[in-house]
């Protein structure tokens, strides 16, 4: 049998039915059958309301309408036309379909918002932030031609999201950041907790040492060959509620300087001052390391009188 001939052979499984004519599959346009028919699909249209579409194998064609009471963004074309061997739909800009309101809502200060076509918008605060009703999220729709929250007062202009501390800020304290307060004079701390009381007096000062201060804080300083029991020679103390707290956690108060000997004092021997032990009875020595016992004058080989 003879057969039909076309120039340029079908593609993607079409079959060449008359001269230069071949018959596409269902997914498949163009002369040879060469182009997908999802690159013209509706989908691809950036519409969000209704559409009529028709094609046939070179192009596909859309004419557009929005919902009973909605009107376009702007006026349509009478058809958007997209062609299989670009796949992309013109003219160019393709309106929307505006729900009453034109545009999008304003978006709260930290938030993002997304609409819907069929539901209105969501405000969606930033992590760590809220609407002054404590809620995360806001359900905006359009009535009216305008932009409101309903069961509020909210039309056109939404609250910000503010920043949550939890827990809240105490004594007047303003959350400024997400668990971040800012505190009123004379309150401190991470929930603005702390009061600041002034200190009426400064601290007494420890033995033998000497006293810096300014309104809030002091140091002691031991004189000299001294030192605190925990081996330190300088000791901070701050003023916290109205009383002065040592900056050492282990501390109630600042003890004393004590003195210092290198060598430590033996046989229950006190150090005095600076490497000087004072030893008890029975001991000797710069340390006390010595018995008495060890030079008695019972150890004397002599049978005479001494004076010792």
């Amino acid at each position: 049998d003879c057969e039909a001939v076309c120039d340029l052979p079908c593609e993607n499984g079409g079959v060449c039915m008359s001269h230069n004519d071949c018959k596409c599959p269902e997914d498949f346009r163009g002369p040879q059958c060469q182009y997908s028919a999802d690159a013209c699909s509706a989908k691809k249209l950036p519409f969000n309301g209704g559409y009529n579409c028709s094609g046939d194998g070179e192009s596909f064609g859309c004419s557009l309408s929005c919902p009973e009471g909605i009107k376009f963004e702007f006026p349509p074309a009478p058809v958007y036309t997209c062609s299989y061997a670009e796949g992309k739909f013109k003219p160019e800009p393709i309106p929307k379909c505006v729900f009453g309101c034109t545009g999008m809502p304003p978006a709260p200060m930290n938030s993002g918002i997304k609409c819907s076509q069929y539901s209105g918008c969501r405000a969606t605060c930033r992590p760590g932030h809220q609407f002054p009703n404590g809620q995360k999220q806001l359900f905006i729709t359009c009535k009216d031609g305008r932009w409101l929250v309903e069961g509020t007062d909210w039309v056109d202009v939404f609250p910000p999201c503010g920043p949550v501390c939890s827990p809240a800020c105490l004594n007047n304290g303003i959350c400024v950041e997400p668990d971040v307060c800012h505190c009123p004079e004379n309150f401190s701390g991470k929930r603005c907790e702390i009061e600041s009381k002034p200190c009426l007096n400064h601290p007494r000062i420890s033995y033998n040492a000497r006293r810096t201060c300014s309104s809030t804080s002091c140091t002691i300083t031991c004189m000299e060959g001294l030192q605190f029991p925990d081996g330190s020679t300088t000791a901070t103390t701050n003023c916290k509620g109205g009383s002065w707290i040592p900056a050492n956690p282990h501390w109630e108060s600042i003890p004393d300087c004590e003195a210092v000997c290198d060598l430590p004092c033996e046989n229950g021997g006190v150090c005095m001052s600076h490497n000087d032990c004072k030893c008890p009875e029975d001991f000797r020595g710069p340390q006390c390391q010595y018995s008495a016992d060890a030079c008695s004058a019972k150890k004397l080989p002599f049978n005479g009188g001494y004076n010792c």
